[in-house]
């Protein structure tokens, strides 16, 4: 019996089998129905979350792909790709963390200041990943540059503090001392000796030493014939 029929039309079913299963494996390819609507889903969460570009431009963003067809959606969701790869980069979103507080309280820039930036980086981010990525880039060299202002403020005023602190304390110390020697009791002294008194030096002894002697001589002188 000639078995090569068989055997040739059951290979044949086993490659057929084995081909079927390996394309149902495969995912199914997104219809342009699915890409358009995944593209207006991020649009949407990415217009929540954002501060890179002005509401505006990305609202107009989202009304130019809604308006778009099926098909003209799932070309723009595949030509964006790398640009949302970028944007959601781990290096991107500290940055973007930053900025959205930042913008929050800054006061160094105008809001048309920041309109004008914002304006520039949506321009930029249309033409290619590699132009979106270097705003990126000079977004986080600024963050990097007021953060390292920032903490060298903070230094400087963590010293002034504790200068401040210690010369308090100094000013503290000196009061107590002052008070302390106000209140304690003082010694009891004595008024120092006058100093000795200097006599002239005698240049004759006394004449007389009595009285007797002094009227005596004193007739002597006066009646030296007596």
């Amino acid at each position: 019996m000639n078995c090569w029929p068989l055997t040739a039309a059951l290979g044949w079913a086993l490659l057929v089998a084995g081909w079927s299963g390996i394309c149902l494996a495969q995912p199914a390819p997104a219809t342009a129905d699915s890409a358009k609507k995944e593209a207006l889903e991020w649009l949407d969460a990415f217009s929540r979350r954002q501060v890179l570009f002005h509401s505006d431009d990305v609202k107009k963003l989202r009304a130019r792909v809604a308006a778009m067809s099926e098909e003209e959606a799932a070309a723009w969701w595949q030509e964006s790709e790398p640009k949302r790869r970028v944007l959601a980069s781990p290096e991107w979103a500290e940055t973007e963390s930053w900025l959205r507080q930042f913008l929050a309280v800054q006061a160094i820039y105008s809001d048309e200041e920041i309109r004008y930036f914002q304006s520039q980086a949506a321009d930029q981010a249309k033409a290619s990943a590699s132009s979106l990525q270097e705003v990126l880039d000079r977004l986080t060299a600024l963050r990097r540059r007021f953060t390292g202002r920032s903490q060298a403020a903070e230094q400087t005023r963590q010293l002034k503090l504790a200068a401040n602190q210690a010369y308090r304390q100094a000013d503290v110390r000196r009061r107590e001392e002052s008070l302390r020697q106000a209140s304690a009791r003082p010694a009891a002294t004595f008024p120092a000796p006058p100093p000795p008194r200097e006599r002239p030096s005698r240049l004759h002894e006394p004449l007389v030493d009595s009285l007797d002697v002094a009227r005596w001589t004193v007739l002597q002188q006066l009646f030296p014939r007596w």
